[in-house]
């Protein structure tokens, strides 16, 4: 009788605690990403791995999420994206250099259309020559060419991919142009003669250039937009930085992407840029993500309002 009581006294207490379950309140919502010093309304479709975020009081904005942002660890445009076709090609100078790059070319290209190019700059962590690596960093050429933006919009997508051999990382020197050597040329110029290039070989729109890059790619974005101002519509940096004094004189439309917390580069890369635009008189859009570190790719692609706005840019 007394071990069938304590039998049952230990089913009831095990009952009451949960069954020896581990019970764990489920984590705090996070706050919306600021943009322009309002919420932009994409925290809620945060991936799970980035750091939780204190709610900001103001209200959420009326930019509704995208569909391409709420599964992990890529999102849907990009798992289709996939299946889609990047031609392995190589841009070869009259001296020697090569610049390698993949090609995603519109479904059902007509060369009697004229199409958008995007131009992709890849992070440091995709630095070589094997033609590969920049397909997969930030998801960028992927959800470029994903089902969902190029239905917006058709456009062709470019990667190229920075060969240490030539340059530590896109240029020698984030500034002004330094003198090229014809043999190892900087990746980035490389890329913007690969963009003339294309263009006599496909119908470019060559008044919707367009460049997005991430991180080293990010200071590339701002660095193009600054030595070649007048060749692009618009420029997309996410978690980059750049000369201040050097940007001002682009006339291309910019959107830029930070993290407060970023810790490889830190947001006032990004904000000193932004300050000297405005100070110039510039339009310019910005979006910060509170308490989210360098790794911002998923979120900003999460943004609806995006490739709306990036296709409505022509010079």
């Amino acid at each position: 009788m007394l071990l069938r009581a304590l039998g049952l006294a230990a089913a009831l207490w095990l009952a009451a605690c949960g069954g020896g379950r581990r019970i764990v309140a489920p984590p705090p919502a996070p706050a919306a990403p600021v943009q322009d010093g309002k919420p932009s309304g994409v925290g809620p479709g945060a991936p799970a791995d980035t750091p939780p975020r204190v709610p900001l009081a103001a209200p959420a904005s009326p930019i509704k999420p995208s569909p391409l942002g709420a599964r992990r660890p890529q999102a849907r445009g990009v798992a289709q994206a996939e299946r889609a076709t990047f031609e392995v090609r190589s841009y070869r100078t009259p001296d020697g250099a090569v610049l390698p790059y993949r090609l995603f070319m519109p479904d059902g290209y007509d060369p009697k259309r004229k199409y958008p190019l995007i131009l992709v700059l890849h992070g440091a962590s995709s630095r070589g020559h094997d033609n590969q690596q920049q397909l997969s960093d930030s998801d960028g050429p992927r959800y470029w060419a994903s089902a969902q933006v190029q239905t917006l919009q058709q456009a062709f997508v470019v990667a190229p991919q920075a060969d240490p051999q030539y340059s530590p990382t896109w240029v020698r020197a984030w500034r002004p142009p330094v003198k090229q050597d014809p043999k190892r040329p900087e990746p980035l110029e490389l890329s913007v003669d690969l963009i003339e290039d294309l263009s006599k070989e496909f119908s470019i729109d060559r008044s919707r250039l367009y460049v997005v890059g991430y991180s080293m790619g990010g200071f590339g974005a701002w660095l193009v937009a600054s030595r070649h101002p007048d060749l692009f519509a618009a420029v997309v940096p996410i978690a980059g930085g750049g000369d201040p004094s050097y940007i001002v004189g682009t006339s291309a439309e910019i959107w830029a992407f930070h993290g407060t917390t970023d810790k490889v580069v830190p947001v006032r890369r990004s904000r000193q840029m932004v300050a000297a635009l405005k100070k110039a008189g510039k339009d310019v859009k910005y979006t910060e993500y509170p308490g989210v570190n360098h790794k911002i790719w998923r979120l900003v692609y999460q943004e609806a309002e995006l490739p709306v706005w990036l296709f409505k840019q022509s010079r």
